[in-house]
């Protein structure tokens, strides 16, 4: 398995609002997953609401590439908090 990700900072068309904040911009890494035939592409949006930084995705991706998995069906997805995540060991 192969893991591709790339940082951006979007400039955004139009000034997205919620209740008590408003932002032009937004930080994001597009994710390319490689794995036998099969290819998956992700996002990791980081709005300023989110305490996540990219260097954070991007060491968490980091190690992600060093762990060995079985198969891109087995990433150890477990449910916590309400959110999904993978799990690094």
């Amino acid at each position: 398995m192969k893991i591709f990700y790339t940082k951006y900072f979007l400039e955004l068309k139009h000034q997205f609002t919620i209740s008590y904040s408003l932002r032009k911009t937004t930080l994001v890494i597009l994710i390319k997953i490689e794995h036998e035939d099969a290819v998956g592409y992700g996002e990791a949006s980081l709005p300023p609401y989110f305490p996540e930084t990219q260097d954070a995705v991007i060491d968490f991706l980091q190690k992600a590439t060093k762990k060995k998995f079985d198969s891109v069906f087995n990433l150890g997805i477990k449910l916590k908090e309400n959110l999904f995540f993978m799990e690094i060991r």
